[in-house]
């Protein structure tokens, strides 16, 4: 008798210390659960194009634009599939939207003004952007600015570069075939135009509009290009984009070749009463800027296409084998996921809509 009682006690002591074992097992469980419910996601620090360090989350998933130029460098890097908000309009670039349809789907009223709950209904993990004027804006809640902005090569390879890494995935690979790219067209270019003499380049006059007249001067990307082609910018005495300018000024700078905007009419240049003695007009040498995916002449991945159309525009003789027609339908193909057609390519070089 006093065994079984001795058993019975035995047993329920057991019980006892399996209950224990159970309920502390829970708890750990619940605990760790919790602890990894909790857990803020995983930050990194990275230095943007003016020097600003910048917390980002390490796997950026969604993304805002608020420069142009910038949405064809992550529709190259990943074809704008976590594009949530754009500065862009699909009526201002439909060659952009045809490339990458996801875009469709991206808030477009992000911008200068742009809807901070509007922005944050569609929660992007950072913003990319040429200027800081929204940095503290968008710091308030908690959504790191990255700003993004070149004005010539060297600091364009590294924005793409700087943008991939944030990407992460295959996109390094494609900012660096890109810049590979570039590279490659900017040396082969460079090797030819070095042994022009400085009397032999042409003034080149680059309008961004014609009514208000307005022209882009040096420390630019188009100031870059010209340059980089052969040419001499004609309105090197101006600084920055876009500047104001008269008739007078272009009769005194006497432009060899005026180039202008797609969005231009070449008419209202070779018809003006005012230019009529140009050296441009008086010879005809008035172009209209090809246009994509963006504005070959400005800040997009296209600038690699647009120095080899400058500098065979500038000097036709050293460009002879410079099939340009072909070199756009495999740059497509390879850094913008378009198949061109020829007619594509040929509404595309004269700076028209699909």
């Amino acid at each position: 008798m006093r065994n079984i009682k001795f058993i019975r006690k035995i047993i329920i002591i057991l019980i006892a210390i399996g209950l224990a074992i159970s309920i502390i097992g829970c708890k750990s469980i619940l605990n760790n659960s919790s602890a990894t419910d909790s857990t803020p996601e995983t930050m990194r620090t990275i230095t943007d194009m003016t020097g600003q360090q910048v917390q980002i989350p390490t796997n950026i998933k969604k993304y805002a634009v608020g420069w142009y130029a910038h949405n064809e460098v992550l529709v190259m890097l990943d074809h704008a599939d976590g594009m949530v908000a754009t500065h862009m309009q699909q009526k201002d670039f439909p060659w952009l939207y045809k490339i990458a349809p996801k875009m469709n789907n991206a808030l477009s009223t992000f911008g200068d003004d742009f809807n901070l709950e509007a922005l944050l209904a569609r929660k992007p993990d950072v913003v990319f952007d040429s200027t800081d004027k929204n940095r503290n804006k968008l710091a308030s809640v908690h959504i790191p600015l990255v700003n993004c902005y070149f004005d010539n090569y060297d600091d364009m390879e590294k924005a793409i570069t700087l943008t991939a890494d944030i990407m992460g995935g295959d996109a390094i690979n494609r900012a660096a075939a890109y810049n590979s790219y570039l590279n490659e067209k900017l040396n082969w270019i460079k090797d030819i135009t070095a042994q022009i003499a400085e009397n032999d380049k042409p003034k080149v006059l680059h309008l961004q509009s014609i009514d208000p007249l307005k022209a882009d001067g040096r420390q630019t990307i188009i100031d870059t290009w010209i340059t980089t082609a052969g040419g001499i910018n004609a309105a090197s005495e101006i600084k920055g984009n876009m500047q104001p300018i008269s008739n007078e000024q272009i009769i005194k700078w006497n432009p060899d070749i005026i180039i202008l905007d797609a969005a231009c009419n070449p008419d209202d240049i070779l018809q003006s009463t005012p230019l009529a003695n140009v050296t441009a007009v008086k010879n005809g040498k008035v172009y209209i800027n090809p246009r994509g995916g963006f504005a070959w002449d400005r800040y997009g991945i296209e600038e690699a296409l647009q120095i080899q159309w400058a500098a065979q525009l500038f000097h036709p003789d050293l460009y002879k084998d410079l099939d340009l027609p072909h070199e756009v339908k495999n740059f497509y193909k390879q850094f913008l996921w378009t198949d061109l057609t020829n007619e594509d390519v040929i509404k595309i070089l004269h700076g028209e809509h699909p």
